[in-house]
């Protein structure tokens, strides 16, 4: 079977790979994205972690 490419923006890319398995990789999944590659090009990856964590609740 052949296999089909498709160019995805960032959202449809991430929402993709969740799907495909990788929700337990949320950080790995952020770094593929080219907001998140640029994070890390900037040395930013703290960031990633930090969004990629799962019920985080906003203290006031």
């Amino acid at each position: 079977m052949a296999e089909t490419s498709y160019d995805l923006t960032d959202s449809a890319f991430a929402a993709l790979t969740f799907y495909e398995g990788l929700k337990d990789q949320p950080t790995q999944v952020l770094q593929k994205s080219s907001v998140g590659r640029m994070l890390s090009k900037h040395q930013l990856d703290h960031v990633l972690e930090f969004v990629a964590q799962k019920s985080i609740r906003s203290r006031a």
